[in-house]
């Protein structure tokens, strides 16, 4: 059980970390990306928000229920500690 959580712990928290790590390798490369392409700033600008907006739909799947259960949890938690 315990080999799980970590598990599961670390996912999350790589997830978490790949937004950032994606910005921090990707704006430097911008103008370059534009040039590789043969097209203009903005339109390389473009593919991060494709790359933000698919990163933000898949961590709905992952991300959101995992946080609703640990507030289900402590929710649950709370209310069996008042009685």
């Amino acid at each position: 059980m315990d080999r799980n959580i970590l598990k599961f712990s670390l996912i999350l928290g790589l997830m978490s970390a790949v937004g950032a790590f994606a910005i921090d390798m990707y704006l430097p490369a911008l103008p370059l990306l534009a040039e590789d392409l043969q097209s203009t700033t903005s339109a390389a600008q473009m593919t991060l928000m494709v790359y933000f907006i698919a990163f933000g739909a898949s961590n709905s799947f992952t991300v959101q229920p995992a946080i609703c259960l640990a507030v289900k949890n402590q929710s649950i938690s709370g209310w069996a500690c008042l009685w």
